[in-house]
């Protein structure tokens, strides 16, 4: 969740480059901590352009999971219609 919470300050401060920062400053009280060490920020980046949208970031994972469950199973459908 810091790492949504991260990038969408970044964001919500005006610089859209910055959406993919390479430290986090803005949690952790300002220590500086690698961002993208294990996994990488584009699978989140949608979550944070919905909570732009949304606003709530508990909100916004509940509409990102569902997201991913229906394009999972849509995937499914179509793989196993052939």
């Amino acid at each position: 969740m810091s790492r949504l919470t991260e990038s969408y300050l970044s964001i919500k401060d005006g610089s859209i480059l910055n959406a993919v920062p390479d430290t986090m400053t803005k949690s952790f009280f300002g220590f500086a901590y690698p961002q993208n060490l294990f996994y990488p920020i584009y699978t989140i980046l949608p979550e944070v352009f919905i909570r732009l949208i949304v606003v709530n970031g508990w909100n916004a994972y509940i509409i990102f999971t569902i997201l991913c469950n229906f394009l999972v199973v849509n995937c499914k459908n179509k793989l196993a219609s052939r």
